[in-house]
């Protein structure tokens, strides 16, 4: 890493030496961002593929595999995309096994930790377009936008599957203002939300006259169709403040519903 960053500034000595002015200020910005981050990948690379196994045959999880073949694999870190060469082993069944993705859980990832939690972040404050601009202006790092839909999406299989466990720690960290609380207030609503999932079309024949089609089990008549989305919440006022005529809102839990069903709740200050 140091002799990267040594070799980048020594071939852009002659703009390092350049008198002090704005446009000179940004290129040497540039320059030293560039050596940092250059260094920072090939530092990190070198770590992972240090720590590739090398045995012909490895157990996992009470099977046996055996070297195949190396794979590669393109890799979004936070110094910018890195490609690894990876062993890959299989076992008699043909099942494919790589322990390195396996040892730093990026098993179906193309984008490590850090980087998902701040696309996450990110997407979770503004449209994935902004998101993207942003990156580029600021960020050690910067993918395409299609790359910020992909991260969320990929997010919701895992939300599903731990959904409950999430649920139990924020209710352990909520804390209601029991004694504050003066009025509580309750609200309900809800809207039909197109979604990208196959649903029949009600009121609509499943073949149109002179149309054959062949029918195959569940089969749907419509790419896309309307769930509804429900969502309540439950605010609690305190006292009204001198001088004011409303209450003090206190706290906003949430209880909602998506249009696939499934009830999840969370807190939020409505209206921050």
């Amino acid at each position: 890493m140091i002799t990267t960053v040594k070799d980048i500034l020594e071939n852009h000595s002659p703009q390092l030496e350049q008198p002090l002015t704005l446009e000179n200020a940004e290129r040497v910005v540039n320059i030293i961002k560039t050596a940092v981050i250059t260094a920072g990948a090939e530092g990190f690379k070198n770590y992972l593929e240090q720590n590739e196994p090398r045995e012909n045959t490895i157990v996992h999880e009470g099977r046996k595999y055996r070297f195949n073949r190396t794979s590669k694999k393109e890799i979004q870190t936070p110094f910018g995309k890195i490609v690894l060469t990876r062993r890959l082993y299989q076992n008699d069944d043909g099942e494919s096994f790589i322990p390195l993705d396996h040892a730093w859980n990026m098993e179906d990832q193309f984008a490590t930790s850090e980087v998902r939690d701040a696309v996450l972040f990110a997407l979770s404050l503004m449209p994935a377009h902004e998101a993207h601009q942003l990156f580029g202006k600021c960020s050690t790092f910067n993918i395409a936008e299609s790359s910020f839909k992909k991260i969320a999406e990929n997010l919701g299989p895992d939300l599903e599957k731990h959904i409950d466990n999430f649920l139990e720690t924020i209710r352990q960290e909520e804390t209601l203002p029991m004694e504050e609380t003066k009025v509580c207030a309750v609200s309900w609503d809800g809207a039909n939300v197109l979604l990208q999932e196959p649903g029949k079309k009600k009121g609509r024949k499943r073949q149109r006259p002179g149309e054959r089609k062949k029918a195959t089990e569940g089969s749907f008549d419509s790419p896309t169709s309307y769930k509804n989305a429900t969502v309540g919440s439950v605010t609690l006022y305190g006292a009204v403040p001198e001088g004011e005529k409303t209450p003090e809102r206190l706290q906003s839990p949430i209880l909602g519903e998506d249009a696939g069903g499934q009830s999840n709740d969370t807190q939020t200050a409505i209206g921050a």
